[in-house]
């Protein structure tokens, strides 16, 4: 593939989800190759499975406020976005729509700290990770957790 063709595909993409009026592609807009495409996906899959896991819409996820219900879940997805793709930090926080790194530094380290607190926290997270119908993720260990 070429690069003008990746250039296009990613100008096509940006257009198509631009006129779908979805805010929370920030990622593949700047997509060059499969591989990014391919890890575009996963993080817009873990967006959709964390937002339907707390009956939220993905833009509702990704919306930048601080309230809890909305927080929280989000935190979710940013920390399950580490263990199980390749992204980088910087990645993820342009994701979820987030500039600096440090926010999803942040928000790793808070769930794993709750998770050893609160179990419905812990339940959540297993109710993510085994989504049947999407396969479930490819993972063994995530931070945190008390396998």
């Amino acid at each position: 593939m070429t690069s003008d063709s990746c250039a296009g595909a990613s100008d096509t993409l940006a257009k198509v989800h631009t006129k779908r009026g979805d805010p929370r592609r920030p990622l593949r807009e700047i997509v060059h190759d499969d591989q990014e495409m391919h890890l575009a996906e996963q993080l817009d899959d873990i967006v959709d499975r964390v937002a339907e896991h707390y009956e939220l819409t993905p833009s509702e996820l990704l919306v930048r406020s601080r309230e809890r219900r909305l927080a929280e879940p989000r935190q979710v997805a940013m920390y399950l976005m580490r263990p199980t793709t390749d992204a980088t930090l910087a990645q993820v926080a342009r994701a979820v729509q987030r500039h600096d790194h440090t926010t999803v530094i942040h928000a790793c380290r808070k769930i794993e700290g709750l998770r050893r607190l609160d179990p419905q926290l812990e339940q959540d997270i297993d109710e993510i990770m085994r989504v049947p119908e999407m396969g479930g993720f490819q993972v063994s260990h995530l931070p945190g957790s008390q396998d």
